[in-house]
């Protein structure tokens, strides 16, 4: 009879040890989340040089790295422009908006030969993406 009680309670016991490990225990923060923070706070250095193609890189580099971002997040899409599109969720509609633009300025500076945008402006999207990836890595 000490047996049976045994063997029902000790599953029952080892359960709720279980159970509680998982829910005190707080999971520690992606690897691909630390991973995109150091990344950015690279990017922050070269945006803060003031040299017009170190900037114009970490934009470009920065949106990359929203990408990135946007994939371990599982936002699903073909491209960039897809997976942003479902992300539409998660930002307000200014702040979207805002990321879009600096999306298209990454795109101009990439696609066109003659490009070139005013400091303030590179900036002003770098510190849009930057938001974006904050927010969504956190």
């Amino acid at each position: 009879m000490d047996n049976q009680i045994m063997i029902l309670v000790l599953p029952i016991i080892l359960l709720a040890f279980v159970i509680a490990v998982f829910f005190l225990i707080k999971p520690k923060k992606s690897a691909w989340k630390a991973k995109a923070l150091q990344n950015l706070n690279e990017l922050e250095n070269r945006i803060r040089s003031g040299d017009s193609l170190h900037m114009k890189s970490a934009l470009v580099d920065a949106d990359k790295l929203l990408d990135f971002v946007m994939k371990s997040r599982g936002l699903r899409g073909e491209t960039m422009g897809d997976r942003l599109k479902n992300a539409v969720k998660y930002f307000e509609r200014t702040q979207y908006n805002r990321i879009w633009e600096a999306h298209k300025l990454r795109n101009r500076l990439v696609h066109e030969i003659d490009s070139n945008f005013n400091e303030n402006y590179i900036k002003t999207a770098f510190s849009d993406l930057k938001s974006a990836i904050r927010k969504l890595a956190s």
